[in-house]
Protein backbone atom coordinates (compact mmCIF):
# COMPACT_ATOMS: atom_id res chain seq x y z
CA UNK A 1 0.00 0.00 0.00
CA UNK A 2 1.40 3.38 -0.97
CA UNK A 3 1.30 6.29 1.45
CA UNK A 4 -1.91 8.25 0.90
CA UNK A 5 -0.35 11.67 1.48
CA UNK A 6 3.09 13.12 0.75
CA UNK A 7 3.80 16.75 1.55
CA UNK A 8 6.59 19.06 2.63
CA UNK A 9 6.78 20.76 6.01
CA UNK A 10 9.19 23.44 7.16
CA UNK A 11 11.38 22.87 10.18
CA UNK A 12 13.31 26.06 10.70
CA UNK A 13 14.83 26.98 7.35
CA UNK A 14 14.67 23.45 5.95
CA UNK A 15 12.06 21.44 4.08
CA UNK A 16 11.19 17.90 5.15
CA UNK A 17 9.24 15.47 2.95
CA UNK A 18 6.65 13.64 5.03
CA UNK A 19 4.64 10.60 3.96
CA UNK A 20 1.50 9.69 5.90
CA UNK A 21 -1.28 7.10 5.81
CA UNK A 22 -4.13 6.15 8.11
CA UNK A 23 -5.52 7.68 11.27
CA UNK A 24 -5.13 6.97 14.96
CA UNK A 25 -2.15 6.99 17.27
CA UNK A 26 0.93 7.85 15.20
CA UNK A 27 3.84 5.58 14.35
CA UNK A 28 6.99 7.48 13.36
CA UNK A 29 9.09 5.54 10.84
CA UNK A 30 12.80 6.38 10.50
CA UNK A 31 14.70 4.87 7.57
CA UNK A 32 18.32 3.77 7.21
CA UNK A 33 21.16 5.69 5.58
CA UNK A 34 20.69 6.00 1.83
CA UNK A 35 16.97 5.24 1.96
CA UNK A 36 13.79 7.28 2.19
CA UNK A 37 10.48 7.25 4.01
CA UNK A 38 9.06 5.37 1.03
CA UNK A 39 11.07 2.31 2.10
CA UNK A 40 8.36 1.66 4.72
CA UNK A 41 5.60 1.26 2.11
CA UNK A 42 5.54 -2.50 2.75
CA UNK A 43 4.47 -1.89 6.36
CA UNK A 44 1.87 0.77 5.65
CA UNK A 45 -1.15 -1.49 5.09
CA UNK A 46 -0.54 -3.40 8.30
CA UNK A 47 -0.06 -0.22 10.35
CA UNK A 48 -3.26 1.30 8.94
CA UNK A 49 -5.15 -1.97 9.49
CA UNK A 50 -4.02 -1.88 13.11
CA UNK A 51 -5.78 1.49 13.50
CA UNK A 52 -2.59 3.55 13.57
CA UNK A 53 -1.23 6.41 11.44
CA UNK A 54 2.06 5.83 9.62
CA UNK A 55 4.29 8.93 9.52
CA UNK A 56 7.50 8.51 7.52
CA UNK A 57 9.85 11.46 6.92
CA UNK A 58 12.78 11.48 4.53
CA UNK A 59 15.75 12.09 6.81
CA UNK A 60 17.59 15.39 6.27
CA UNK A 61 19.81 15.27 3.20
CA UNK A 62 18.20 12.12 1.80
CA UNK A 63 15.57 11.74 -0.92
CA UNK A 64 13.24 14.78 -0.86
CA UNK A 65 14.37 16.43 2.39
CA UNK A 66 16.83 19.31 2.60
CA UNK A 67 20.25 18.61 4.09
CA UNK A 68 21.07 20.39 7.33
CA UNK A 69 24.45 21.49 8.67
CA UNK A 70 25.92 20.14 11.86
CA UNK A 71 26.71 16.88 13.61
CA UNK A 72 24.63 13.97 14.89
CA UNK A 73 23.36 16.05 17.81
CA UNK A 74 22.06 18.68 15.37
CA UNK A 75 20.33 15.96 13.34
CA UNK A 76 18.58 14.60 16.44
CA UNK A 77 17.55 18.13 17.44
CA UNK A 78 16.13 18.72 13.93
CA UNK A 79 14.08 15.52 14.09
CA UNK A 80 12.86 16.40 17.57
CA UNK A 81 11.62 19.72 16.22
CA UNK A 82 9.85 17.85 13.41
CA UNK A 83 8.13 15.48 15.85
CA UNK A 84 6.88 18.30 18.09
CA UNK A 85 5.63 20.18 15.01
CA UNK A 86 3.65 17.41 13.28
CA UNK A 87 2.71 14.94 16.05
CA UNK A 88 0.45 15.99 18.93
CA UNK A 89 0.11 12.69 20.79
CA UNK A 90 2.50 10.16 22.32
CA UNK A 91 3.94 8.20 19.43
CA UNK A 92 5.60 4.90 18.75
CA UNK A 93 8.78 5.05 16.68
CA UNK A 94 10.30 2.38 14.45
CA UNK A 95 13.90 2.85 13.32
CA UNK A 96 15.93 0.78 10.87
CA UNK A 97 19.72 0.73 10.94
CA UNK A 98 20.80 4.36 11.38
CA UNK A 99 17.14 5.15 12.05
CA UNK A 100 17.42 2.91 15.10
CA UNK A 101 20.13 5.15 16.53
CA UNK A 102 17.93 8.19 15.87
CA UNK A 103 14.86 6.55 17.43
CA UNK A 104 16.70 5.78 20.66
CA UNK A 105 18.28 9.25 20.71
CA UNK A 106 14.87 10.90 20.37
CA UNK A 107 13.44 8.78 23.19
CA UNK A 108 16.34 9.86 25.42
CA UNK A 109 15.87 13.53 24.54
CA UNK A 110 12.21 13.74 25.63
CA UNK A 111 11.00 10.40 26.98
CA UNK A 112 7.37 11.41 27.55
CA UNK A 113 6.78 11.86 23.80
CA UNK A 114 7.24 8.16 23.07
CA UNK A 115 5.06 5.23 24.05
CA UNK A 116 7.17 2.60 22.32
CA UNK A 117 10.50 2.33 20.49
CA UNK A 118 11.26 -0.52 18.10
CA UNK A 119 14.71 -0.68 16.48
CA UNK A 120 15.64 -3.02 13.65
CA UNK A 121 19.31 -3.98 13.31
CA UNK A 122 20.44 -0.61 14.71
CA UNK A 123 23.76 0.97 13.80
CA UNK A 124 25.13 2.39 17.05
CA UNK A 125 28.21 4.14 18.37
CA UNK A 126 30.42 1.79 20.38
CA UNK A 127 30.63 2.26 24.14
CA UNK A 128 33.96 3.01 25.75
CA UNK A 129 36.36 0.23 24.83
CA UNK A 130 33.93 -1.23 22.27
CA UNK A 131 33.91 -1.63 18.50
CA UNK A 132 31.64 -0.01 15.94
CA UNK A 133 28.43 -1.88 15.07
CA UNK A 134 28.34 -0.42 11.54
CA UNK A 135 28.20 -3.12 8.89
CA UNK A 136 27.87 -0.70 5.95
CA UNK A 137 31.01 -0.49 3.86
CA UNK A 138 31.92 2.27 1.44
CA UNK A 139 30.32 0.40 -1.46
CA UNK A 140 27.00 0.19 0.36
CA UNK A 141 27.17 3.87 1.28
CA UNK A 142 27.87 4.75 -2.35
CA UNK A 143 24.93 2.64 -3.54
CA UNK A 144 22.70 4.32 -0.98
CA UNK A 145 23.89 7.73 -2.07
CA UNK A 146 23.05 7.00 -5.72
CA UNK A 147 19.62 5.78 -4.62
CA UNK A 148 19.15 9.03 -2.73
CA UNK A 149 20.06 11.09 -5.79
CA UNK A 150 17.68 9.14 -8.03
CA UNK A 151 14.78 9.55 -5.60
CA UNK A 152 15.50 13.07 -4.48
CA UNK A 153 16.44 16.54 -5.50
CA UNK A 154 19.61 16.20 -7.54
CA UNK A 155 21.31 19.49 -6.69
CA UNK A 156 20.51 19.26 -2.98
CA UNK A 157 21.42 15.60 -2.61
CA UNK A 158 24.45 15.30 -4.86
CA UNK A 159 26.54 15.14 -1.69
CA UNK A 160 24.76 11.98 -0.58
CA UNK A 161 27.88 9.83 -0.55
CA UNK A 162 29.95 12.20 1.58
CA UNK A 163 26.97 12.71 3.89
CA UNK A 164 26.47 8.95 4.37
CA UNK A 165 30.21 8.45 4.86
CA UNK A 166 30.37 11.25 7.41
CA UNK A 167 27.44 9.86 9.41
CA UNK A 168 29.02 6.42 9.51
CA UNK A 169 32.37 7.84 10.56
CA UNK A 170 30.65 9.76 13.38
CA UNK A 171 28.85 6.64 14.53
CA UNK A 172 32.13 4.73 14.58
CA UNK A 173 33.40 6.98 17.40
CA UNK A 174 33.09 5.68 20.95
CA UNK A 175 30.29 7.43 22.83
CA UNK A 176 29.84 6.14 26.36
CA UNK A 177 27.70 9.15 27.30
CA UNK A 178 25.11 8.09 24.69
CA UNK A 179 24.97 4.60 26.16
CA UNK A 180 24.69 5.92 29.71
CA UNK A 181 21.75 8.14 28.71
CA UNK A 182 19.68 5.17 27.47
CA UNK A 183 18.51 4.51 31.02
CA UNK A 184 16.37 7.66 30.70
CA UNK A 185 14.05 5.97 28.18
CA UNK A 186 10.67 5.33 29.77
CA UNK A 187 8.94 3.83 26.72
CA UNK A 188 8.63 0.14 26.02
CA UNK A 189 11.63 -0.80 23.86
CA UNK A 190 11.83 -3.70 21.43
CA UNK A 191 14.96 -4.86 19.62
CA UNK A 192 14.24 -6.60 16.32
CA UNK A 193 17.13 -8.81 15.21
CA UNK A 194 16.60 -9.48 11.50
CA UNK A 195 19.85 -11.42 11.23
CA UNK A 196 18.48 -14.54 12.88
CA UNK A 197 20.72 -14.24 15.94
CA UNK A 198 24.11 -13.96 14.22
CA UNK A 199 26.98 -14.36 16.70
CA UNK A 200 28.49 -11.07 15.50
CA UNK A 201 25.35 -9.23 16.65
CA UNK A 202 25.15 -10.81 20.10
CA UNK A 203 27.26 -8.25 21.96
CA UNK A 204 25.39 -5.30 20.46
CA UNK A 205 21.97 -6.62 21.50
CA UNK A 206 23.19 -7.72 24.92
CA UNK A 207 24.60 -4.24 25.51
CA UNK A 208 21.28 -2.68 24.58
CA UNK A 209 19.35 -5.08 26.78
CA UNK A 210 21.61 -4.19 29.68
CA UNK A 211 21.44 -0.44 29.05
CA UNK A 212 17.68 -0.02 28.53
CA UNK A 213 15.44 -1.05 31.43
CA UNK A 214 12.71 -3.50 30.42
CA UNK A 215 13.81 -3.85 26.80
CA UNK A 216 13.26 -7.11 24.93
CA UNK A 217 14.72 -8.80 21.85
CA UNK A 218 12.92 -10.62 19.06
CA UNK A 219 14.93 -12.74 16.62
CA UNK A 220 13.59 -13.02 13.05
CA UNK A 221 15.15 -15.51 10.60
CA UNK A 222 16.87 -13.70 7.71
CA UNK A 223 15.26 -13.88 4.30
CA UNK A 224 14.30 -11.97 1.21
CA UNK A 225 11.38 -9.59 1.37
CA UNK A 226 11.77 -9.06 5.11
CA UNK A 227 8.95 -6.50 5.24
CA UNK A 228 6.64 -7.94 2.59
CA UNK A 229 3.01 -8.32 3.70
CA UNK A 230 2.66 -11.35 5.92
CA UNK A 231 6.40 -11.67 6.55
CA UNK A 232 7.78 -12.57 9.95
CA UNK A 233 9.37 -9.14 10.29
CA UNK A 234 6.12 -7.33 9.50
CA UNK A 235 4.27 -9.52 11.99
CA UNK A 236 6.86 -8.73 14.68
CA UNK A 237 6.46 -5.00 14.11
CA UNK A 238 2.67 -5.13 14.28
CA UNK A 239 2.74 -7.26 17.44
CA UNK A 240 4.95 -4.65 19.06
CA UNK A 241 2.64 -1.81 18.02
CA UNK A 242 -0.53 -3.58 19.17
Amino acid sequence: MAFSLAHDVRVGDHSVRLRCAGTGRPVLLLHDIGGSGASFAGLTSAIVAAGREAVAPDLPGFAQSDPIPGDLAELVAHLHALVTKVIDAPTAVVGRGFGGYLALSLAVRQPELYEGVLVEDPVLPPPAGGRSSSRMGAGMALSGAFTTVRRGRLLQNIGGFSRAKGLLESLAQQDQAWWDALERISARVGLLDLGGGRPDDRDRYNQLLGAIPGSSRTVVPPGRGQHDPGSAAEAAVIRFLS
